[in-house]
Parts: C-alpha cells; sequence; structure tokens
C-alpha cells in the first residue's frame, strides 16, 4: 500500500534525524569533556610542578 510505505519512509527519515541529532550532541559533550579533562591534567601537572619548585628551593636553602 502506497500509504504505508509513505508513512514507514517519513518514520525512518524521523528516526535517522533524531539519531543523527544525538550523534551530534554526543560528539559535543565528548569534545567538552575532552577540554576538561586536558585542562585538569595541565592543572594538576602545573600544581605538582610548583610543588616540585618549592621542595627543591627549600632544600637548596639547606644547602648554603
Amino acid at each position: 500500500d502506497l500509504h504505508t510505505a509513505y508513512r514507514r519512509q517519513r518514520q525512518m527519515c524521523i528516526r535517522d534525524s533524531a539519531v543523527t541529532r544525538m550523534t551530534e550532541e554526543l560528539t559535543n559533550l565528548a569534545a567538552k569533556v575532552s577540554t576538561h579533562l586536558i585542562i585538569y591534567f595541565l592543572a594538576s601537572c602545573e600544581f605538582i610542578l610548583n610543588l616540585l619548585i618549592s621542595l627543591l628551593y627549600k632544600y637548596y636553602s639547606l644547602l648554603k
């Protein structure tokens, strides 16, 4: 039946559109999460480096 075929095609288009939107949203979310993880990692590295530098200064001042 032509009407049934038309409805099936329309439902498939709606489903494909929803899947495409969800895929785009998940991709955007993954990019945001990755960015936040990189920033967190770099901030952690900065904290550790600052801690090491302060420990080296303390150690160096003890050697004087």
